[in-house]
């Protein structure tokens, strides 16, 4: 949003927000609206698999993501110190 706002000023802004977020919300509605005129659907596992699915993704992703960040800074800091250390040799 913030490269059409800087590229074409606030009409780019407003297209790139459009298009950024008008295609989730019309998949959301029309889900809604489909599982509100067949209730029966909300009956079947697929929705509660998608409910873990979706808590494992807000839950757990964020903390893998900082876990693997941690260690790749880690193992470059051990490589500099090793690299320095063959250096010094």
């Amino acid at each position: 949003m913030g490269l059409g706002l800087i590229r074409a000023g606030w009409l780019g802004g407003l297209a790139a927000w459009a298009g950024f977020t008008l295609p989730s919300a019309v998949l959301m509605v029309l889900a809604a609206s489909l599982l509100s005129a067949h209730p029966s659907w909300m009956d079947g596992g697929w929705v509660h698999g998608l409910m873990v699915a979706a808590a494992v993704l807000v839950l757990l992703v964020p903390r893998v993501w900082a876990q693997l960040l941690a260690l790749l800074l880690a193992g470059l800091c051990i490589s500099a110190l090793g690299g320095s250390a063959l250096a010094v040799r």
